[in-house]
């Protein structure tokens, strides 16, 4: 019998499910006769839970408040301190992005600056400049908040002290969900970047629960601008949400003290959009370059010179060297593309000795992308010979 329909299954959708606390996976079968894109999402719902990388939830924060279309592209977001459920539209405050690029021309000519991160890139970027976390940095950082309170009111920058505390929120978030070493809270003297343990009284927790009621109360006064995309709204609660369901899940079954969202990472890039704008503007050759390169070469994203998949391969063995030393970790997978030499690299690396075999897991994504390649190169041939579907030629 088939899921969608009485009648008999005329086909099966099959997937692979493994969850994080168990070695084992779950082979799924779904008999259909046939079934929508949407009800297919639906279903799989059910079973599996998708936790998006932090970092990309970063960036998405950032890419949404740029994009408003509202006059000085504002997030109307809730008061977070509220007590009682935000009902009306007065308990809402304003952070205002246009804010950040005239505090940052406000500064722009002074040797000493309260908000010494920004930079002319960091609240205009092109779509490839948006893929560079650090310039998500730039904006949202302590120093960014104390130049708005310092200087926003006296230079009656709108809404400062809305955006300012609208930067406070994500960052107090964005430090407690990536921590990735034991000792970051130590050694940056912050207590939300300490180890995350589930402990209801514990500050961190107890933060990311009204985090949640905060992003719940946005919600419920469903503005039509002003607001994150429905996507990515998902994605901050489920993974808010799952990191407490973890550290809970732990501390009950195994007695972990605690848990790091992000275990590591590694950043290799073969561009930086600040030197190619200052090459631009100033002539490769010039010196007024070699100026601006001096000052600039210890924070620029440029570190890698070579191919793209020699810089997959450099970063693996970089997060695979020191796992042990750092995280006290051993990885025993691998995410590949599919065509990336990353995993025979790790088997000829032998990191971990001959008895800890590293096993390859396939992208989903990719894996589609290539059948999908390769259906459509299949059918352009096909054309070419002048078949239809039925595999006949046309006119016979």
């Amino acid at each position: 019998m088939s899921y969608d329909s009485k009648t008999s299954a005329s086909s099966a959708q099959v997937f692979m499910v493994k969850s994080i606390v168990s070695q084992y996976k779950d082979v799924h079968v779904l008999p259909v006769r046939t079934i929508s894109g949407n009800d297919l999402h639906e279903f799989i719902k059910k079973v599996i839970i998708d936790i998006e990388d932090p970092v990309h939830l970063f960036k998405c924060i950032r890419n949404n408040w740029l994009n408003q279309k509202n006059d000085g592209r504002c997030f109307f977001y809730p008061k977070f301190d509220s007590v009682h459920a935000v009902q009306d539209i007065a308990d809402f405050k304003a952070a205002r992005f246009t804010t950040t690029r005239e505090l940052n021309n406000l500064e722009s000519d002074k040797l000493v600056k309260y908000g010494f991160r920004l930079n002319l890139k960091a609240p205009v970027q092109s779509s490839m400049e948006r893929q560079n976390v650090k310039l998500v940095l730039c904006i949202f950082n302590e120093h960014a908040t104390e130049a708005l309170a310092e200087l926003g009111e006296k230079n009656k920058l709108l809404y400062s002290k809305d955006t300012s505390d609208f930067l406070k929120i994500i960052i107090r978030w964005w430090q407690i969900v990536n921590v990735k070493t034991p000792n970051k809270g130590k050694r940056l003297n912050n207590r939300y970047q300490e180890l995350l343990s589930y402990d209801e009284k514990y500050v961190k927790m107890a933060f990311l629960e009204k985090f949640l009621k905060w992003i719940d109360d946005w919600e419920r006064m469903k503005f039509s601008t002003g607001t994150f995309t429905k996507e990515t709204r998902a994605a901050i609660v489920l993974n808010t949400k799952a990191i407490i369901e973890i550290s809970s899940y732990c501390k009950g079954n195994f007695n972990t003290s605690y848990i790091l969202p992000v275990i590591d990472y590694e950043m290799l890039s073969k561009y930086c959009p600040e030197c190619t704008t200052a090459e631009g503007d100033l002539g490769e050759n010039c010196a007024d370059f070699s100026i601006f390169y001096k000052a600039h070469k210890p924070e620029c994203s440029e570190n890698f010179t070579g191919s793209s998949n020699a810089l997959e391969v450099i970063a693996t063995e970089s997060l695979w060297n020191r796992s042990v030393e750092n995280c006290v970790m051993r990885y025993m997978s691998v995410l590949s593309d599919g065509d990336s030499k990353t995993y025979q690299d790790l088997l000829e690396l032998d990191v971990y000795d001959d008895s800890m075999n590293i096993s390859k897991e396939e992208c989903l994504n990719h894996v589609a992308k290539r059948l999908g390649t390769g259906l459509r190169n299949k059918v352009k041939e096909w054309r070419s010979k002048c078949a239809t579907n039925g595999g006949r030629k046309e006119g016979s």
